[in-house]
């Protein structure tokens, strides 16, 4: 039996099967019926307790769709994220949605629970897929559900209540080389573009689209100094040449002494072109890169292999080891936010070449010879 309420109250109903129902007038469909969201509980203390958020949805302007799937929400939180990045950003996001989307899409988006998010990333591990790009998944996860909750589309974000997932151990973006391996790569690596390209990256922490965007004007022609302007991007999959993957990313960067004949070499080998030269006048794609850095290691014995931005974090952390201020680090790594980062180009050029100069200080305790015609 129903009982009819105050105007806005909704209809109370005692069912059949023993639940109790509230039912609320939330508007009118496009055809012009009206539309109607119920509410239901074991008890009528519980039916009235979600009849209370739910009229609360209502007058917001809410309306909750438990149709709709998580794929379908996906799609409308990307299509929405667009201003809120760079375009080549937008576009490697793409590849993480699609594996998100894989893996929970057809599920309907108020049913995923924090267990379902768990399975899904153990089987992103189970795949063989890196920590990095798991923990992509599950940064994108959170950012869709955290979405979804702000607008009342899901009670509780589930990505916050599920546990940390275990990798297995692997080599990382934040490994780095030791002393010794980098005396290796600097005797052994090949002295064509390649192996000092690895070398200049080692130098002076620079990101892989940082280098595969450096032309010869962006070096001093006495080979001490590096600018850093622009950097490649990858847009439906062609290569361009655009801004720094920050503002802070724009900054001048001393070379060690140890390095400079790697620059130099590199600037005169490119001619007109970019340090790194791709096709049809334009820079190299990070694929070719990586194969080329891949087969540049094949040469050196006695060192791990690691990924390119390893030889950024190698960089870093030298500067750490050396007793290099954190402002400091930031700054030539190009971590920091527009002020710091004016204040560095235009302020810091002493702090900076101190720092570099206690880098080569740290390196020179390795009785090995970093450059050998």
């Amino acid at each position: 039996m129903s009982k009819r309420r105050g105007n806005g109250e909704g209809t109370l109903q005692h069912r059949a099967d023993g639940r109790w129902s509230i039912t609320f007038f939330a508007g009118y469909q496009d055809n012009g019926k009206p539309l109607r969201k119920t509410a239901y509980g074991k008890t009528q203390q519980e039916a009235l307790e979600k009849g209370r958020k739910l009229k609360e949805q209502i007058d917001k302007g809410i309306i909750i769709n438990r149709r709709t799937t998580f794929e379908e929400w996906a799609d409308e939180w990307y299509a929405g994220f667009k201003g809120s990045v760079s375009e080549s950003t937008y576009e490697c996001y793409a590849y993480t949605l699609a594996q998100t989307k894989k893996l929970l899409g057809k599920k309907f988006l108020y049913s995923v629970k924090a267990i379902d998010i768990e399975r899904a990333l153990k089987q992103l591990i189970a795949q063989g897929y890196s920590a990095s790009q798991v923990a992509k998944v599950r940064a994108m996860f959170n950012q869709i559900f955290r979405k979804a909750e702000a607008n009342g589309m899901i009670d509780k974000n589930p990505v916050q209540l599920t546990e940390r997932t275990k990798m297995p151990r692997k080599a990382s973006s934040r490994d780095s080389f030791s002393l010794a391996e980098i005396a290796l790569l600097f005797e052994h690596l090949p002295r064509n573009r390649t192996g000092h390209a690895i070398r200049l990256c080692i130098a002076c922490g620079l990101r892989p689209q940082e280098l595969l965007g450096l032309e010869p004007e962006h070096i001093s022609k006495n080979g001490k100094m590096l600018f850093i302007r622009q950097a490649v991007q990858h847009i439906h999959g062609k290569v361009r040449v655009g801004d720094t993957k920050s503002e802070s990313g724009v900054r001048n960067i001393p070379i060690p002494s140890f390095a400079q004949e790697s620059a130099l070499f590199l600037r005169k080998q490119a001619g007109d072109g970019f340090l790194m030269q791709g096709k049809f006048d334009l820079p190299m794609n990070a694929t070719t890169w990586r194969k080329n850095y891949r087969k540049a290691f094949e040469a050196v014995d006695g060192v791990r292999f690691l990924s390119p931005h390893c030889c950024r974090h190698t960089y870093i952390t030298m500067l750490h080891a050396s007793g290099v201020d954190f402002d400091t680090i930031q700054a030539l790594a190009g971590q920091s936010d527009e002020e710091a980062t004016r204040g560095y180009m235009h302020i810091k050029g002493e702090v900076t070449a101190r720092a570099v100069g206690l880098l080569e200080m740290t390196l020179s305790s390795v009785k090995q010879s970093f450059y050998m015609e």
